[in-house]
């Protein structure tokens, strides 16, 4: 495993269940995506995003950030990586930033 990079078991997670982060709408539907040019940044393309939101195995907000929320899902190649969004509406998100997944965010999981 390359350094910084994290291992992750594939059980679905919430570190506060009760808490709902995706409007009601949202939860039951994919969503519409709006990507910013900084979510392609680290070379991951709109499929490998898609594909993390479709197969997210954890979801909540940023500690101190009501409107920064984080999916820890699987790119097209099966990589976990971490996908940043704000929400736009009840249909809507826009992410601004992908990365694969670091250890620091993999342990915000526990």
């Amino acid at each position: 495993m390359e350094e910084g990079k994290a291992s992750i078991k594939c059980d679905i997670h919430h570190k506060n269940p009760s808490k709902n982060t995706f409007p009601r709408s949202i939860v039951f539907m994919k969503p519409e995506i709006i990507y910013t040019t900084s979510a392609f940044k680290h070379g991951y393309t709109q499929d490998d995003i898609e594909r993390a939101v479709g197969t997210k195995i954890y979801e909540d907000t940023l500690e101190d950030e009501d409107d920064i929320y984080v999916i820890i899902g699987f790119d097209t190649v099966a990589n976990p990586i971490e996908v940043f969004y704000n929400i736009i509406d009840d249909e809507t998100i826009r992410v601004f930033h992908t990365m694969a997944l670091r250890e620091k965010t993999a342990a915000q999981m526990n």
